[in-house]
């Protein structure tokens, strides 16, 4: 019972740490793309807000599975 739910644990790790990457990663494309456009200025603050939401989503999945992991 214990070894079956430490895997379970284990994955529930992985899968909130490859979230909480994605997410980084999403984010910092979303603010290239968005700093990327100089000339579109009316798409530069939607882009870096959803940026940002992404990357705080991106550090709370991290945190999460490694918060999960230290326990």
């Amino acid at each position: 019972m214990s070894n079956n739910f430490n895997s379970m644990k284990k994955s529930i790790e992985n899968v909130l740490l490859f979230l909480g990457i994605g997410f980084i990663a999403l984010s910092l494309i979303v603010f290239f793309y968005a700093f990327g456009l100089y000339e579109l200025l009316t798409d530069i603050i939607p882009t870096t807000i959803n940026g940002i939401v992404y990357l705080l989503l991106g550090i709370t999945f991290t945190y999460l599975g490694r918060s999960l992991r230290k326990t």
